[in-house]
């Protein structure tokens, strides 16, 4: 009975008495290998991702691809490591996302960047804002999503912000829960229409209208008092609240 050449080889390999120490010899570099490589119950995985968002009031999202993206990308390319780069181009500003390669420190990734942006300062384009730099990693990646709905009326948005955020901040207190989002919904804002023309007989601006706004809603240390033994700190003014709050600073910068 004629065999082809893989039985033959076949045949003198169960033959052979080398044939035990062969296998004895690969169970023991198995067994060697195992006891020697490292082992974690939750290994990490460094990828670290860098947020660059740069501000560009005015400009129309085809300049700020122009003016902002494309520069910063070339620029972001030039770091060693870096594995993919993204970019979103908006109305008045734009963000450009670095995504380094598999086990790159993130403090190297991100002292890189700060490097090559600081070298790329001088081609910023005129009124840009400077750059805010977010560091992220694999371990922020969500896990579980939450959504609520609700339905058409006006207050839903916020009510269902203010439950979202309850409900985050119950979530934060379960164990091994790093950290929770609150995205969407309505904050509490108070929107102020102005009238030109009652700016105009007033002798008043935009501006000085927004600087009286803004120093109402400011709350400032002013010292400690010390009494009886215990220090009490002391802050002055008060954050605005309300829009009857609003309207009566407002009445103040006529």
């Amino acid at each position: 009975m004629k065999t082809g050449l893989s039985g033959g080889i076949a045949q003198r390999f169960l033959n052979s008495k080398l044939t035990p120490l062969l296998v004895g010899a690969s169970v023991a570099a198995g067994v060697g290998g195992l006891l020697t490589t490292p082992r974690e119950e939750e290994p990490q995985i460094r990828v670290p991702m860098i947020d660059v968002m740069v501000g560009l009031p005015g400009a129309g999202p085809a300049e700020v691809e122009r003016r902002v993206v494309e520069p910063l990308e070339q620029a972001i390319w030039e770091i060693p490591g870096v594995e993919y780069v993204y970019s979103v181009a908006q109305s008045d500003g734009a963000m450009i996302t670095a995504r380094y390669e598999v086990g790159t420190e993130p403090e190297i990734a991100l002292t890189r960047l700060y490097g090559k942006l600081l070298a790329n300062a001088d081609r910023a384009p005129s009124g840009a804002t400077p750059p805010m730099v977010t560091l992220h990693g694999i371990n922020e990646v969500p896990i579980l999503t939450l959504t609520l709905s609700g339905g058409g009326d006006v207050g839903d948005g916020f009510l269902l912000r203010q439950q979202a955020v309850e409900l985050a901040a119950e979530l934060k207190r379960i164990d091994d829960v790093a950290e929770t989002w609150v995205i969407g919904g309505a904050p509490r804002e108070v929107r102020v229409t102005l009238d030109p023309q009652a700016l105009a007989a007033r002798g008043l601006s935009a501006g000085a209208v927004i600087h009286v706004l803004e120093a109402a809603n400011a709350e400032l240390p002013a010292g400690t008092l010390l009494s009886g033994n215990r220090s009490i700190p002391v802050r002055v003014g008060q954050l605005l609240q309300d829009v009857e709050q609003v309207q009566r600073r407002r009445g103040h910068s006529r």
